[in-house]
């Protein structure tokens, strides 16, 4: 046991402990023994020796070896690399070594700081981000969480055929409970079926279908707003023309059938005697025509009227006297002007309703009396 600083010692069997400082250990044979601590000393054996000690720095080179060998390193070992140039066994490597990189497949026990693993963190991770993303980045993702169901109108006889193609479609990018879920939710399921969106661009793309068919119903509207307005056209320039004519050939009609009735009448009660209710219907009619030929008729009506129409007489030429007329006299003028017209309408009505009565009844008493004298 010696500290050696800065020598170089080649041996067959060294057997070195204490503190080595940079010293170089050739060491040719196998059974090579270094104990102590060694400080950025290169050691070089060429086959198994075990190094018990700190090591600060040492760089550990193994050229080819027997498969036989065992390379074991016990205790601290800080920035220790080591490399090996062949297949080896198994090597175990107990205590704390920072930042060192085998190549060799060595079992670790101790403190391995820098050391890759798999780290269950970064599995939970990756879970998590695979659940996230949207099925358009990774399409067998069952368990995307951005999935909204859109329910699409599909043509009558055609829904179970598309929906078994949609089932078999995203089999295995839709979780089974979920489109279980969308099946049971849909509204009509005898027009409708479910449509997956995972991401924002599904939503995009049905907004901008969506926008799409609504120019196209509206460009349909159009047409249909078009053939609307011909329609009309054409029912008020050719069908209301037709009705007025119809309307007109309706009442020609109407009246050729009264003259039939009427005539078919004197016909089925020709060669009948005449009976209770001809003869109180001739009383009518004779009243109405006396009452007709009365000169008196409407003398107490015009009597009434006079005293009010010399009235508004002499107001008329007091005012014309006056040269002025106020709103209420104009108005009192106008009400009883409206009055006498509207009488006098009236009475013109009463009139040529009673003539055409009488003419009517004129006409069957003389046929009557013709188709009587005929039957004598």
């Amino acid at each position: 046991m010696s500290f050696s600083f800065g020598t170089t010692s080649n041996q067959n069997k060294p057997a070195t402990t204490g503190f080595n400082f940079g010293t170089t250990n050739n060491t040719g044979t196998t059974g090579g023994t270094s104990t102590g601590f060694n400080f950025g000393a290169p050691t070089t054996t060429a086959n198994t020796q075990p190094t018990t000690g700190f090591n600060f720095g040492t760089t550990n080179t193994q050229p080819t070896q027997p498969t036989t060998g065992t390379t074991g390193s016990t205790g601290f070992n800080f920035g220790t690399t080591g490399t090996a140039t062949n297949t080896q066994p198994t090597q175990p490597t107990t205590g704390f070594n920072f930042g060192t990189t085998n190549t060799v497949a060595n079992t670790n026990t101790g403190f391995n700081l820098g050391t890759p693993t798999n780290n269950p963190i970064d599995n939970s991770f990756k879970i998590i981000e695979l659940k996230y993303k949207s099925s358009t980045d990774t399409p067998d993702n069952p368990y995307c969480k951005f999935i909204h169901f859109f329910y699409n109108v599909v043509d009558d006889g055609k829904q179970q055929a598309t929906l078994e193609a949609l089932t078999r479609k995203y089999a295995r990018s839709i979780n089974p409970e979920l489109w279980r879920q969308a099946m049971e939710k849909n509204p009509d399921p005898s027009r409708l079926v479910p449509i997956p969106a995972t991401s924002f661009k599904d939503v995009k793309d049905r907004v901008e279908k969506q926008q799409k068919r609504i120019e196209l119903m509206n460009d349909f509207l159009k047409v249909l707003d078009s053939k609307i307005s011909e329609c009309k056209t054409k029912h008020e320039a050719d069908t209301m023309s037709r009705i007025g004519g119809i309307k007109q050939r309706h009442t020609d009609l109407s009246h050729r059938i009264l003259k039939i009735q009427s005539k078919l009448e004197v016909l089925t009660q020709s060669g009948i005697g005449i009976r209770n209710e001809d003869i109180s219907l001739r009383n009518k009619l004779n009243t109405l025509q006396r009452e007709l030929h009365k000169p008196n008729q409407f003398r107490g009506r015009l009597i009434e009227l006079s005293p009010q129409v010399n009235y508004y007489l002499q107001q008329s030429n007091l005012l014309l006297n006056n040269n002025t007329l106020d709103d209420e006299t104009k108005e009192n003028v106008k009400n009883f002007l409206e009055q006498q017209t509207n009488g006098l309408n009236e009475l013109l009505s009463i009139l040529k309703k009673d003539i055409k009565d009488i003419n009517y009844i004129k006409q069957q008493v003389s046929a009557d009396k013709q188709k009587r004298s005929i039957n004598y």
